[in-house]
């Protein structure tokens, strides 16, 4: 279905515990992604790294109060440096 080649990239994916979030998670990890889901529902993405055959990095994080949801940013996470970002991180603790 997906012929994009995701090897060696990395994916975050917010409300990635269930639904669209779930869904979109499966296809990054068919196409290589490594993947992390952040969601504010522990119990759910227990079930999700379960779905997931753990092989992703899940957090349970409420990112409503950051008012960014659909943020992106134009540099990948891992060569940003972390104050692009601790904002993102201090809202959702």
């Amino acid at each position: 279905m997906n012929t994009i080649d995701l090897n060696e990239r990395v994916a975050v994916v917010t409300g990635g515990a269930q639904g669209i979030g779930l869904a979109t998670a499966k296809l990054l990890r068919s196409s290589g992604a490594k993947v992390a889901l952040w969601d504010v529902e522990p119990g759910a993405l227990a079930d999700a790294k379960y779905a997931l055959n753990d092989d992703v990095l899940v957090e349970a994080l409420d990112l409503r109060r950051a008012g960014m949801a659909g943020w992106a940013h134009p540099n990948p996470y891992r060569r940003s440096r972390g104050a692009r970002w601790a904002p993102v991180l201090r809202a959702a603790r």
